[in-house]
């Protein structure tokens, strides 16, 4: 079994190590719920009457079922509304009722922004692939696309989406958006212009902003420089916290006009007053902030949910989100009312369907007799012929989540685990599909790896909480735990050929060394193996019984560095040996070849039968797996292979299996493939296996399989599965067909799964067991039922983002899923700029800008296409040489 890196051990460092990979200014200051302030307005009210808060118990609360939720990014203008639902366009009136319809294509429309007359409506649509900005009557009809350039993206949700829509210049001619277009980084966005009538764009003064919205004469505009309204942080007051800025297009000057530690966001400007989003108390608000005494008070006072994507029209009226339910705020009485607005989507991604899951594999064993591969693949469970047969799937359950797939030393039933009972257990069923059996019950954590005793009696596991359990295999049998590792989940436990014994390595506690242990079944206790100063792990058996080999890092013989006086290690790992039994021959001393008889080995002894082919394996009963622990440490024996960067080990009764790689890299390959090695006994060499298609990292290729009986080896590389015959004089790789890998995908099913594994990852994994003072269960409670309105995988990622939002930590994202996204254009740049205001005829100037093709190489891009339909260009001027 392949080394892993220990996640657990390292997680108080993980907020230092992503600050310094990502650039981020700093981690979360959010305080837990016990201090956090209660909600209250900034100062004291401006001269003009101003009603109380409005609370949510006042705020007209739809009765649950009554209407349709997960409404998003709505706007408002006169008697309409305009909003997302299951990544679509939709409107419906400022009374509620039913809704109509406006956009119905691939991926996601969002960001509806009315013009000021009502009469259009401006929003980010992602109908090639690419987020770009549109505009489209407000009674429907083709979309106008307005922007060209290729976006960045699909990214993460955390954030956000290029060219993101934020409204119009008042006198409704143009498109407020932002966008990254010239960004130096992903951190810096600014805002741009574009005629609702088509060309080039025009950037806004302020050298780096995120969401803007401009006055009512057009003379100024409110912004934020940072931008961060997609990021799952709830109650946050760090260095990312955003404020609000007024920049005077006339003086050229911005002024703070929010100057608050907590998150300040979604302005609308009306009249002389600017409305936005707070969360100064423990959930966002609304506030109002008076740009003529600077005053500013508190409108809202939800307790239990945050208000969101706030937006508004020159009457004063203001609409949001709150709990996926739209808000219609009032600013000229103080009222407060929930729409009831129903949705009569078809709801097209959620429908299940047969699809094709061989890209969404996540792992996969050899029966014994390597004639099967059973895969795990989108949570269903397969048997799959390497060569003759059909595919099978043995589970037929998309509401649940099966994985970590282990095939029984008889061939006639695999293990694996599920979260079919609501959490995770230890499964197994007949090879067929027959006769599931749950064999654990109330293991609570994330479980991995089941592996058999060669008897079939037992499965070893591991957990979240990095113990190491064995179970009886048998209805009714009892879960041990036998070990707990203090520096991470254990990975590489393998049981001896006859059963006895199960050998593993756990992270020594004052050195953080892993150190080897047997674990002897019958005596229910555990023996470690050397005290070394070197990481020993990946124990392996002999088919025999007569040998325990294992890596270690004992190898050193650091690189000098080409940039200052340093050093790094490269090629630190040994093949190692532990002779299990008094006066068992070194398979590994020099041969001597002797007149009288056959060949001899050391010392003049018989040289082993280990190694030999012996044909079929021995039943674990006929096989002395006993081990002699006494003086164990002086039967230590290195293998006659070089150092070398190995990452798995196995051994069959011809050869020695492992994995080398090139050194591990940082920001680009490994110099070298990695290979699958195999030292055989008899010729005493190594010969290459399988070498990997490409290097990735230094981290050696994908995963392998290999069956019971050392036959046969299937490999992962790439999205390729290969299958291997070991007993070939030259082994061959050939395609494994997974053609057949078709189940029934059901989606709401799987949202459901996903939110309840997701809300079990955080509970196992999370840094502190207090969940930072929440209460964990009612948070899943509060979200759980939205699960009915989702629409698509982007309002499941909405709902999962919210709830993890509740635990106020940063670094805590969601992104993926299907997204039912088309296929993004192939687009390359010119390296220039266009500049339509020059006059005809004059001449460029170069402009370096060398930032642009690291922070864009996501997004090729072909100038022809952005040319169509542009004005003519009268002059440009060169920004980068390519």
């Amino acid at each position: 079994m392949s080394r892993t890196i220990r996640v657990r051990g390292i997680t108080s460092a993980g907020c230092s190590l992503l600050i310094a990979t990502a650039g981020l200014g700093a981690c979360s200051s959010s305080s837990p719920p016990a201090s956090a302030p209660a909600a209250a307005p900034a100062s004291t009210p401006s001269a003009a009457p101003v009603p109380a808060p409005a609370s949510s118990a006042s705020a007209g609360a739809i009765a649950a079922g009554s209407g349709t939720r997960l409404l998003r990014f709505p706007d408002v203008c006169g008697g309409q509304v305009v909003f997302t639902y299951a990544g679509d366009l939709w409107l419906a009136s400022t009374q509620g009722g039913t809704a109509t319809r406006l956009t119905a294509a691939p991926g996601l429309e969002m960001a509806a922004r009315f013009s000021p007359d009502c009469r259009q409506i401006a929003f980010t649509g992602q109908y090639g692939g690419d987020s770009q900005v549109y505009v489209v009557a407000a009674d429907g009809g083709v979309p106008t696309q307005l922007t060209w350039y290729p976006a960045m993206g699909p990214l993460p949700q955390r954030w956000g989406f290029d060219n993101q829509v934020y409204g119009w210049t008042p006198d409704g001619k143009s498109v407020l958006f932002r966008s990254w277009r010239e960004a130096r980084s992903i951190s810096n966005p600014r805002l741009f212009s574009v005629a609702a009538t088509g060309g080039l764009p025009t950037a806004l003064p302020m050298p780096v902003a995120g969401v803007g919205r401009y006055s009512p004469d057009g003379k100024q505009i409110v912004y934020s420089p940072k931008f961060r309204d997609f990021r799952d942080w709830d109650r946050y007051s760090g260095g990312w916290a955003q404020d609000l800025f007024v920049y005077d297009f006339a003086t050229k000057s911005a002024k703070n006009i929010t100057n608050d530690p907590n998150t300040d966001r979604d302005p609308v400007w009306i009249g002389k007053d600017i409305y936005f989003l707070s969360d100064r108390g423990p959930h966002l608000n609304l506030y109002r902030y008076d740009t003529g005494d600077g005053k500013t008070t508190q409108l809202t006072d939800y307790q239990t949910h945050d208000a969101r994507w706030a937006s508004g029209d020159a009457a004063g009226q203001i609409v949001f989100e709150l709990d996926g339910v739209l808000h219609l705020y009032d600013t000229r009485n103080g009222s407060d009312r929930a729409l009831d607005i129903r949705v009569p989507s078809d709801l097209v991604a959620t429908r299940a369907s047969e699809r094709s899951v061989k890209d969404h594999i996540e792992d996969f064993a050899l029966s014994a007799n390597g004639k099967r591969a059973a895969f795990t693949a989108r949570g269903e469970l397969f048997s799959v012929p390497l060569e003759h047969g059909i595919t099978l799937d043995l589970t037929h359950t998309p509401g649940a989540h099966e994985r970590e797939v282990s095939w029984s030393p008889d061939g006639k039933r695999v293990a694996y685990i599920s979260d079919q009972s609501g959490e995770e257990e230890v499964w197994v069923r007949d090879a067929d599909g027959g006769h599931p059996l749950m064999l654990t019950q109330g293991v609570i954590g994330r479980l991995y790896g089941p592996a058999w005793s060669p008897d079939g009696k037992y499965l070893a596991f591991a957990d979240s909480n990095s113990k190491l359990h064995v179970v009886g295999t048998a209805a009714g049998a009892k879960d041990q735990v036998i070990a707990q590792d203090p520096g991470g989940t254990p990975n590489d436990y393998a049981w001896s050929p006859g059963g006895h014994y199960l050998a593993y390595s756990l992270t020594d506690k004052d050195t953080l060394l892993s150190r080897l242990q047997v674990y002897d079944v019958g005596a229910g206790k555990a023996t470690e193996l050397g005290r070394e100063y070197a990481n020993a792990y990946a124990p392996a058996f002999s088919p025999d019984g007569k040998y325990l080999y294992f890596l270690g890092d004992r190898e050193w013989a650091p690189q000098l560095s080409g940039v200052e006086l340093d050093y790094v290690t490269n090629r630190s790992t040994q093949i190692l040996a532990y002779a299990l039994r008094d006066k068992l021959a070194n398979p590994f001393a020099p041969r001597n070849d002797e007149a009288s008889g056959g060949d001899q080995g050391q010392a003049g002894k018989p040289a082993d039968d280990h190694g030999k082919d012996s044909g079929k394996p021995k039943p674990p009963a006929q096989i002395d797996d006993r081990i002699d622990f006494d003086g164990i440490g002086q039967r230590l024996m290195r293998a006659p292979i070089e150092p070398a960067n190995i990452r798995w080990l196995a051994v069959t009764a011809k050869a020695i299996l492992y994995t080398s790689t090139g050194a591990q890299t940082l920001g680009r390959d490994s110099a070298m493939p990695g290979k699958i090695e195999a030292w055989s006994f008899d010729k005493r060499k190594a010969d290459t296996v399988y070498t990997y298609k490409k290097p990735v990292g230094g981290a050696g290729g994908g995963p392998l399989a290999l069956s019971r009986d050392g036959n046969t080896l299937l490999v992962h590389d790439g999205k390729d599965y290969q299958a291997i015959d070991l007993t070939a004089d030259k082994p061959e790789p050939k395609d494994v067909k997974l053609d057949g890998l078709f189940a029934r995908v059901d989606p709401k099913a799987e949202y459901a799964e996903i939110f309840n594994d997701v809300w079990r990852r955080y509970r196992d994994y999370f840094y502190v067991t207090n969940m930072n003072g929440y209460d964990w269960n009612a948070i899943r409670a509060k979200y759980q039922p939205l699960l009915q309105y989702v629409g698509d995988r982007t309002d499941l990622n909405y709902v999962l983002g919210q709830m993890i939002a509740e635990l106020s930590n940063s670094h805590t994202y969601v992104a993926g899923g299907d997204l039912g996204l088309p296929d993004k254009p192939h687009v390359g740049l010119l390296g220039a700029s266009f500049d339509s205001t020059r006059p005809a005829g004059a001449t460029a100037s170069p402009a370096c800008s060398p930032a642009r093709t690291t922070s864009r190489a996501t997004a090729r891009r072909s100038p022809r296409s952005a040319w169509t339909s542009r004005p003519a260009i009268t002059s440009w001027r060169s920004t980068a040489h390519r």
